[in-house]
């Protein structure tokens, strides 16, 4: 995965699955679908692929679609998906890139539903932003909080974050936060 540019390979093999889990569809789908969710949510290697092609854009029953991800795109492109989508955008902010869209990528929404966009100002950007508090939460929380800020995540380990750099609330101009996560399991023992 991804089909068009391939980054992993994933081999899922059942071990005399019962007779109604023999089928590739009902038993080694959902195991390669959860590793797939669970790569894209806790590591890098999917930033720079957007998953709009992947989301169900057909109408669910007879005007409703999954949302799709805008995130990471510049306004010109969102916009240019908006119209191509036929979906009502408002942005907020006048250039730069998504950094945070509502409803988010995935969500069901009516095709009527106005899919509000906030921008981080200059792509470039030199100005100095606030580092969010990514400790103590989920890889997938602290990749969402961080985007949302106008950062990208560089992510060692697994788990909750433990440590980032740089430091909570100092400002900064880098565009990424490295971020050091540990197994919860790992505390306990």
């Amino acid at each position: 995965m991804p089909y068009d540019q391939p980054k992993i390979a994933c081999l899922v093999v059942l071990d005399e699955p019962s007779h109604y889990n023999r089928f590739g569809g009902v038993s080694a789908a959902p195991v390669f679908a959860r590793i797939s969710g669970a790569l894209a949510s806790t590591s890098n290697l999917f930033d720079d692929v957007l998953v709009t092609n992947a989301l169900d854009l057909e109408p669910r029953g007879e005007r409703q679609l999954k949302a799709p991800n805008f995130l990471r795109l510049t306004k010109e492109a969102a916009m240019g998906m908006a119209r191509s989508l036929d979906m009502n955008v408002l942005c907020r902010g006048t250039s730069g890139e998504v950094v945070s869209q509502t409803p988010g990528p995935g969500v069901t929404m009516s095709r009527d539903d106005v899919v509000r966009l906030e921008l981080n100002g200059s792509p470039e950007s030199t100005q100095r932003k606030r580092v969010p508090n990514l400790r103590g939460m989920s890889i997938r929380e602290a990749k969402r909080h961080a985007v949302e800020a106008g950062y990208r995540c560089h992510i060692t380990g697994t788990g909750v974050v433990k440590s980032q750099s740089p430091k909570p609330g100092t400002q900064s101009k880098s565009s990424v936060i490295k971020i050091v996560c540990k197994s919860r399991a790992v505390e306990r023992g």
